[in-house]
């Protein structure tokens, strides 16, 4: 049995199921390149072999939304795949390995990349419950709808009762405000109902309504300014700077995420070792505070590791890889 061909085919076909007539990257290059990985970073414990127990696959922001919607499936097939390889080879999984996806800005369509990596079972705990909570995030994030089986070659070739079947599927609603990937990032991170734009040439607001008839007899009849205008309230501002990029990031109270996971207005960082809700600052009583949220790899606050301390002018935050100075406004 070509093992790499079955988890190609068995890929494709999740995809010909969500009706998607293209693939984002080859899928045998890709079990190619996961089995590299786990005979690679393969070591041996009282002569037994073991294998590494998280594998990262960094794709394209464009295959990162592509892969949204049968993200879970294509994870269990890869899953699978790494499974039967290691019993082939006789290496032993300590556990359930994690497989996770994450865009990468600078990869192009059809590239990948991925490692393996060997780490401590409490971490890949730690990892696995961040990736359910994504999975749940995601599912809860989007609004199912039935779509029904592709007609591709493969899809005619299974039993009629099952193509006769229709499949939930979550439709393609990845994020594409702040840049390609959101949604996924971070691993593949969703776009929040409240940012999804309208449909094109339907009002969502009404001709005539209550509240512009009330703004309406609120304004002076002499010069149309309103009659109580409210005082504005003064905008408390900060700013991140990553020190190696120049990239800036706008801190804007109450509170600011950062991590892999975008939308909503939250720091979305290109970094595997970056937990999808990594830390978050807030501003309360005069003081800016930063909290790390339980992330894998922790947070650094001029190189010591912090639950919660509160943040002063050119302090570096450091997040996986990724320093940040923090900037009063």
């Amino acid at each position: 049995m070509n093992f790499y061909n079955v988890f190609e085919d068995r890929a494709e076909d999740v995809l010909a199921e969500a009706s998607q007539e293209t693939v984002p990257f080859s899928f045998k290059k890709l079990a190619h390149e996961a089995a590299k990985q786990l005979k690679k970073e393969t070591y041996q414990i009282d002569g037994q072999s073991v294998a590494p127990g998280l594998f990262t696959i960094l794709v394209s922001p464009e295959a990162a939304m592509q892969l949204m919607p049968v993200y879970r499936q294509i994870v269990k097939e890869l899953t699978l795949f790494l499974r039967a390889q290691a019993d082939r080879k006789d290496i032993r999984f300590l556990s359930d390995p994690v497989v996770r996806f994450m865009p990468d800005q600078e990869l192009k369509r059809a590239r990948f990349f991925v490692f393996a990596e060997n780490i401590d079972p409490v971490t890949l705990d730690k990892v696995r419950a961040e990736e359910a909570e994504f999975l749940t995030q995601a599912a809860q994030q989007n609004t199912p709808s039935k779509r029904s089986h592709a007609s591709s070659s493969r899809s005619r070739k299974k039993n009629d009762a099952q193509n006769s079947q229709e499949k939930e599927v979550a439709p393609r609603s990845h994020q594409n405000n702040a840049s390609a990937d959101d949604g996924f990032k971070e691993g593949l991170d969703l776009t929040p109902q409240s940012q999804k734009a309208s449909q094109p040439g339907i009002s969502s607001t009404p001709l005539v309504s209550s509240s512009r008839v009330a703004r309406a007899h609120d304004l002076n009849k002499d010069d149309g300014t309103p009659r109580h205008a409210a005082p504005r309230k003064p905008v408390i501002e900060a700013l991140l700077v990553d020190r190696r990029s120049g990239k800036t990031y706008p801190v804007t109270a109450p509170s600011l995420l950062i991590g892999r996971q975008a939308g909503g207005g939250a720091i979305a960082l290109d970094d595997p070792n970056v937990s999808r809700r990594h830390a978050e600052i807030t501003y309360e009583h005069g003081l800016w505070m930063i909290v790390d949220l339980n992330s894998t790899n922790g947070t650094l606050v001029n190189n010591e590791d912090i639950t919660e301390v509160s943040l002063h002018d050119g302090d570096i935050i450091t997040v996986g890889l990724t320093n940040l100075e923090f900037r009063e406004d």
